[in-house]
């Protein structure tokens, strides 16, 4: 063997060797172990010798720091010193694959504009060679490009067109991404069943690839799905899975949104302290990574607890600050929450204007994504502003559209709000209907006490009390039963509103106390 062939075979043994690490590394990075993904990323990129394999080497050393260690900072720097030397080599599919990526890094900060301009033109270069998977790749982020800012319709089509193209070459894990991102359309839109069909299959997917971080986004969405249909059991078990493989793999966004949700859960129980902690918790990882809508939603939940704890002012800056926020970023759900939010807060201050403002922001927005579990909400807002603007009719209209869409949808925790209100509206001097708003009422603290819903238990029992509080005055007009049935309720009414201030008071909700204070003096 001459000098040249023992070269030769030397350098196709390194070749070899680079390609065994750099598979290694995609498992690692796959089953979360990103510590020894990069180790091997390094040391294939040391040992190579090919200028287009150490700049694909180094792309998918940023997209680690990216998707599985959240630092951006470090991903898009690494990222723009390669694309630039590529660009000028004329090395187009890696150059694409870097565009891709650095779309990547601005999509989880938030930077939707510019995610979108890296994704067309790398669509442009793939379309130009022909690159199958990397085509499919593409739709899936351009289709979370376009969901994030609201064009639901546009982001549906090209998750279907990544699914297609996954489904044809055989690519499990865009298979299983695919499938997550389709239910999330689904779950915006209402339709929990079979949103829950398809974060299932990206749960099975996931597993079968040993795809970790899927399999722990897959767990989350799930707990989405269990807390929109009220039970919060289930809901909180999926959730804690997502975060401990979130913690477990060292993906901090992961950590961050699992916390978010438990949050909710916990808010949902009624423990306002519990749901405050892990909400500064989201707020605090989402600040350290640089996620915006990850701030933005963090900012909403804890001016939610502020609110019920009677801190309006407190409350109305965290809301105003979520919404400058996601407007800030294009997202137009988080905009929409974050009006709903600030609509509550001016009704609950007796700005009716402004909460009517609000509201109708918040409609537009979710008529426009077509999110029917937002809606539902939004149009119990309408209704007790309504009713407290003394509209009976417009109150009662927009109850039973809350009630519709909470029922359409499965989502218990709507229906039991929706139930209450229209057990409020239902018993208005105006309506003549004590005993009809009497049965909303119970319906709603049924729903409730079954789903172990505290605050929304705590709401509907004092709610009860105050309106067959109120039965005298319909003496005239309503018949005997009806008022045997208020003053029945009258007879209960300290055991109900001990058990509603219980609630409120190991939730730290001062501004609910009060109002029972109040009603407690006019019982008297």
């Amino acid at each position: 063997m001459d000098i040249r062939e023992k070269k030769n075979l030397t350098a196709k043994r390194k070749e070899l060797f680079v390609r065994a690490l750099k598979g290694r590394a995609e498992v690692y990075n796959l089953i979360g172990r990103y510590g020894m993904a990069l180790k091997d990323y390094k040391k294939a990129e040391e040992t190579s010798q090919s200028v287009t394999d150490i700049a694909e080497i180094r792309i998918a050393i940023a997209s680690l720091f990216s998707t599985g260690k959240s630092d951006y900072n470090k991903a898009e720097t690494l990222i723009k010193n390669i694309l630039k030397k590529l660009k000028e080599q004329g090395k187009l599919e890696v150059y694409a694959k870097g565009l891709n990526t650095l779309g990547g890094v601005y999509r989880r900060r938030g930077n939707y504009d510019s995610a979108l301009s890296c994704y067309n033109d790398a669509m442009k270069v793939y379309k130009q060679i022909k690159c199958k998977k990397e085509l499919s790749s593409i739709s899936n982020n351009i289709g979370i490009i376009y969901w994030n800012i609201g064009k639901i319709d546009e982001a549906f089509k090209y998750y279907k067109k990544h699914l297609k193209i996954s489904e044809e070459i055989g690519d499990k894990r865009g298979i299983g991404v695919a499938s997550g991102n389709i239910g999330s359309i689904y779950l915006y839109k209402g339709k929990l069943d079979e949103s829950v069909k398809y974060y299932q299959k990206y749960l099975n997917v996931s597993k079968e690839i040993g795809d970790k971080r899927g399999i722990g986004m897959a767990y989350g969405n799930i707990g989405v799905i269990f807390w929109n249909k009220g039970e919060l059991d289930k809901a909180l078990g999926h959730l804690e899975r997502y975060l401990r493989i979130s913690e477990e793999i060292g993906n901090k966004r992961g950590i961050g949104v699992a916390s978010g949700n438990i949050g909710i859960i916990y808010y949902r129980r009624g423990k306002l302290d519990e749901a405050f902690k892990y909400y500064k918790k989201h707020l605090k990882i989402s600040e350290e990574i640089g996620d915006k809508r990850g701030i933005g939603m963090a900012y909403v939940n804890i001016g939610v607890v502020y609110w019920d704890k009677g801190k309006l002012d407190k409350a109305f800056e965290y809301s105003r600050k979520s919404l400058s926020m996601m407007e800030d970023i294009g997202y137009s759900q988080g905009i929409g929450i974050a009006c709903i939010d600030i609509a509550g807060i001016y009704l609950d201050m007796g700005i009716f204007n402004n909460a009517l403002k609000y509201f109708k922001k918040a409609e537009k927005i979710f008529i426009k994504i077509e999110n029917k579990l937002y809606l539902s909400e939004v149009y119990s807002g309408f209704s007790e502003l309504y009713t407290e603007e003394g509209d009976d009719k417009k109150g009662l209209n927009f109850a039973q559209k809350a009630l519709s869409f909470a029922e359409e949808i499965g989502s218990k925790e709507q229906k039991i709000s929706a139930l209450r209100i229209l057990g409020k509206v239902s018993s208005g001097e105006k309506q003549n209907s004590l005993k009809r708003g009497i049965s909303y009422l119970k319906q709603s603290i049924s729903l409730a006490r079954k789903e172990k819903m505290q605050f929304e238990l705590a709401k509907s029992l004092y709610e009860l009390v105050k309106i067959a509080n109120r039965q005298p005055l319909f003496a005239d007009r309503e018949k005997t039963t009806v008022r045997r049935e208020a003053e029945g309720v009258n007879r209960e009414a300290e055991k109900y509103l001990k058990e509603a201030e219980e609630i409120f008071r190991k939730m730290g909700a001062k501004e609910w106390l009060k109002k029972v204070e109040k009603l407690k003096t006019e019982i008297r």
